[in-house]
């Protein structure tokens, strides 16, 4: 880091800790004491101490309780100045049995704090296209004009694409940003795969951190990765 800031100015970098657990921004490291799971590094040597006080170290949100979770990796990556924070979400509504896209203009927070009358929800019939008509206000319900109302609608439908192909469960992106510059980013992402897709995702499946699951049961056709060995009938 330190010898590429040499050739060219140093950027602000975001430095995340990767564990499996949601408020790693409010968290707390345990062996460290450093407080908060997602900082900012305004120089190169800062990454540096940033990543010593997070990784192999255990962060602890409130969705760890006291035990907390081990960081094994963190990710860096180029702060990105945003005029807008917005909430967007595809997964399946079971009770319905239909694929839900769920907006928000207030993102960047935890949705469950948002109040409900800024949520819009749009449901129909998974299939290979989101129908025009729904794709449309899913674009108005952010009430962005002309570029950046066609950037949201080619966003979301790459990203149902990316859904169906993936047998995903729930694609959270929060949050989907506006840059100054008028341009759509995906800034932060919560990605989850139907369990019983192991057959048809191995490449996704052989990607997953086992570190961070306290329970791992995979049916056979995961192969080499089953991991512990319990039989095929646990759920």
């Amino acid at each position: 880091m330190a010898n590429v800031s040499k050739n060219k100015p140093f950027v602000d970098i975001v430095v995340k800790a990767q564990v499996h657990a949601g408020g790693r921004g409010k968290g707390y490291f345990k062996e460290s004491g450093l407080k908060g799971g997602v900082q900012i590094a305004t120089k190169a040597e800062e990454v540096k101490e940033l990543c010593d006080k997070m990784l192999g170290k255990t962060l602890v949100t409130h969705q760890t309780g006291s035990t907390g979770k081990r960081c094994n990796e963190v990710f860096l990556v180029e702060k990105i100045y945003l005029r807008k924070e917005l909430y967007l979400s595809l997964t399946l509504d079971r009770s319905r049995g239909m694929m839900a896209i769920i907006t928000s203009e207030k993102g960047g927070v935890n949705i469950e704090d948002v109040d409900p009358s800024k949520m819009h929800k749009f449901f129909f019939e998974l299939g290979d296209e989101i129908p025009q008509d729904i794709l449309e206000e899913i674009a108005k319900s952010y009430g962005l004009d002309g570029s950046l109302s066609d950037q949201i609608k080619q966003t979301v439908e790459k990203l149902y694409k990316c859904f169906v192909e993936s047998d995903a469960t729930l694609v959270e992106i929060n949050p989907l940003g506006v840059t100054i510059d008028g341009q759509v980013v995906l800034c932060d992402q919560k990605f989850n795969i139907d369990d019983n897709a192991g057959y048809r995702q191995k490449a996704l499946f052989m990607q997953e951190d086992l570190s961070q699951v306290t329970l791992v049961c995979y049916r056979r056709n995961i192969g080499k990765r089953l991991k512990p060995n319990v039989p095929d009938s646990t759920t």
